[in-house]
């Protein structure tokens, strides 16, 4: 038996990437956060992709290279900062996240089926208090 929180938001989050791996899309877990929150934000820097997903630098950029050469985002130079990327999502990545917020929204009804709302908004609150504690 898993005891706290931590643990148990653990085997979530990897149950939503095994749930994503055996879909079969051909996109890894990794990759699909990274287009859903080009998608839902917009372009983004690497920096705050980082800070957003807190992979190793290293391995953002291994996903941004595979995302890239298979045509869902290109990187590009900002104008006032010829240091900082700015990562733009392509027609063909918007329909790659179409694709992963169309199979996560399944995944997430039939969660939600198992839940009461109240059980929801409290799964919410510590959520967000495990984002905001360093």
């Amino acid at each position: 038996m898993t005891h706290g929180i931590v643990p148990r938001i653990f085997q979530a989050a990897h149950r939503i990437s095994v749930f994503i791996e055996e879909a079969k899309i051909g996109i890894t877990p990794a990759e699909a956060f990274v287009l859903s929150a080009l998608a839902d934000q917009g372009d983004a820097t690497i920096a705050r992709l980082h800070r957003a997903f807190g992979h190793k630098r290293s391995t953002l950029t291994s996903i941004l290279d595979r995302l890239e050469a298979r045509g869902y985002v290109s990187r590009q130079l900002t104008k006032l900062d010829r240091r900082t990327y700015i990562i733009h999502l392509s027609a063909a990545g918007l329909k790659a996240a179409a694709a992963i917020r169309k199979l996560l929204t399944g995944f997430e009804k039939r969660v939600l089926g198992a839940v009461t709302g109240q059980q929801v908004k409290g799964f919410e609150a510590v959520v967000d208090a495990v984002a905001a504690t360093r």
